[in-house]
């Protein structure tokens, strides 16, 4: 009886593996994820102003490491710290609340954690007893190593409490003369979508000064997830718990004395 040899049979199917698989191009470049669009507009930045709610709405506990972890890691921002009152700048954000219709409680109260470069604030916001003013944070200035761990909704919402802050009696977080392109880019979108816009010589009328935005509108969701508008939304999903599972009511926006603020309000 004659045997057959199996080495053709073997290169055969070594061939057939290698085949491209139906439908594919062996030739192909690989296959990469698109980079995620730049929020400068409601429709780009409403993507992450929806996962940001979803969190929101989704939290009930703590994150896993924020009252650890990162609270640790805050300490070592807390010796390049110095604390105050807030006198000129407080009147201007007394200003912007009152044109926003935002009521404020306490006195104000300010908290600047310095830069590594010499004359430049880290962290420096400003607090009430019911709120959180963003005023100038630089992530780049961060004076300690560990420190570039820590979110900026970490770092605002630790400084709200040294500052004697109550957790549940947060309300309101500003971010104030916001510079951000694509922050302001949501907002003129939206007041002129709305039209709500007004003469450039004329930016302190009311229709500049005062919009809020009800929670879960695509102008509050767009506004949500800009860069000015995520972190308050980061400290409710933080920190839900502590707070006393809270959520968004509005968004309030204004262009006051030719300057955007926007306060994220809690309820």
């Amino acid at each position: 009886m004659r045997l057959t040899p199996i080495y053709p049979l073997l290169a055969l199917l070594t061939f057939a593996y290698a085949l491209p698989a139906p439908g594919t191009d062996a030739h192909a470049a690989p296959v990469t994820r698109a980079p995620a669009p730049e929020c400068n507009s409601i429709a780009t930045c409403k993507v992450k102003g929806q996962k940001v709610w979803g969190l929101v709405t989704a939290a009930t506990t703590d994150t896993a490491g924020t009252t650890t972890k990162y609270t640790e890691s805050y300490k070592s921002l807390e010796v390049h710290g110095t604390t105050g009152t807030a006198f000129n700048a407080g009147k201007r954000i007394k200003t912007i609340m009152t044109a926003l219709h935002v009521t404020l409680t306490g006195n104000l109260k300010t908290i600047d954690i310095k830069g590594k470069s010499a004359g430049q604030s880290a962290y420096e916001n400003y607090f009430s007893s019911n709120a959180i003013f963003a005023i100038n944070n630089f992530k780049a200035e961060d004076p300690v190593e560990t420190a570039k761990q820590v979110n900026w909704n970490v770092v605002a919402f630790e400084q709200f409490k040294n500052s004697g802050g109550n957790p549940t009696a947060l309300k309101y977080v500003m971010r104030f003369d916001i510079s951000n392109k694509g922050t302001i880019a949501v907002l003129e979108e939206a007041y002129k979508g709305a039209g709500k816009e007004a003469d450039a010589k004329a930016e302190n009328t009311a229709q500049w000064q005062s919009w809020t935005h009800a929670a879960n509108g695509d102008s509050f969701l767009g506004l949500l997830g800009t860069p000015n508008g995520n972190g308050p939304g980061y400290i409710l999903s933080d920190y839900a718990h502590t707070l006393g599972k809270k959520t968004i009511q509005a968004i309030h926006t204004g262009r006051v004395e030719g300057q955007w603020s926007m306060v994220v309000e809690f309820s």
